[in-house]
């Protein structure tokens, strides 16, 4: 099993390998329980560590996702080809606020300040404000105008308080949650497939817009920091994988 498992990962992948393990052990186990053996020989099985994927989506394809997104929502819900909104919704949020999706699906009301969008961070990272610009501006109040919209339609009861009204809902007006994005997310991406939007190979989280919208954030490491809340340069590497433009020497 240890041959097998490590020919796997020399030759297709780690990922592959790891997925293999777990299915096999999977089979064992149900071989253990029927009573056909009496151990698993892949418990005992060592794989190699598996590094985070850093993927960077290019502006090309964040746009190109972020028009067809748009699209398809305009389309009846539940219909054949269609997507929620809150797909083009949070690709925006989270690329000009540098936030992860957590961030974005927990963003209210109370949020939405005179002067721009308040980001609270997760992790460590320090809370910042998102400045108002046009295009910031004109997300946030077309998320507040559909959720309202929706509510009414449902003739549900209106929260008082701002925190309780979050800015991205799904279809129902609920609050996304992390796996109903999760499953939304999913069928977005391969229908963008399918139409030969994007290759498999290309796939992305939500997360990674963040690293986009770190690395298009023009000023230097310090101006950086500030926008996206961390609170190291190790920290920022990860998200930032702009390329420095020096001059010749002279």
């Amino acid at each position: 099993m240890q041959d097998s498992i490590d020919y796997i990962a020399d030759n297709i992948g780690d990922t592959t390998s790891h997925r293999a393990k777990e299915n096999l052990s999977a089979l064992f186990y149900w071989g253990l329980r029927k009573g056909h053996i009496k151990s698993n020989p892949v418990s005992a099985v060592e794989l190699n560590s598996l590094k985070p994927k850093q993927r960077l989506p290019t502006r090309l394809l964040l746009a190109s996702l972020t028009g067809f997104a748009i699209d398809r929502s305009k389309r009846k819900p539940h219909t054949k080809r269609s997507c929620p909104s809150s797909i083009w919704k949070s690709l925006e949020i989270a690329y000009l606020n540098r936030l992860r999706g957590i961030e974005v699906r927990h963003l209210t009301d109370a949020h939405v300040l005179d002067e721009g969008l308040l980001c609270q961070r997760v992790k460590g990272s320090n809370t910042n404000i998102t400045l108002w610009d046009d295009r910031l501006k004109f997300v946030v109040k077309q998320c507040i105008a559909d959720r309202d919209a929706l509510w009414a339609k449902k003739k549900r009861p209106y929260p008082m308080r701002p925190e309780q009204r979050f800015l991205v809902v799904n279809n129902s007006g609920e609050p996304l949650t992390g796996d109903g994005w999760q499953s939304i997310w999913r069928s977005f991406l391969t229908s963008a497939i399918e139409d030969s939007l994007m290759t498999e190979e290309e796939w992305f989280g939500l997360h990674d817009i963040k690293r986009r919208g770190t690395t298009d954030t023009e000023g230097t490491a310090e101006d950086k920091l500030e926008a996206t809340g961390h609170k190291s340069r190790q920290m920022l590497e990860i998200y930032d994988k702009s390329i420095a433009r020096v001059k010749t020497p002279k």
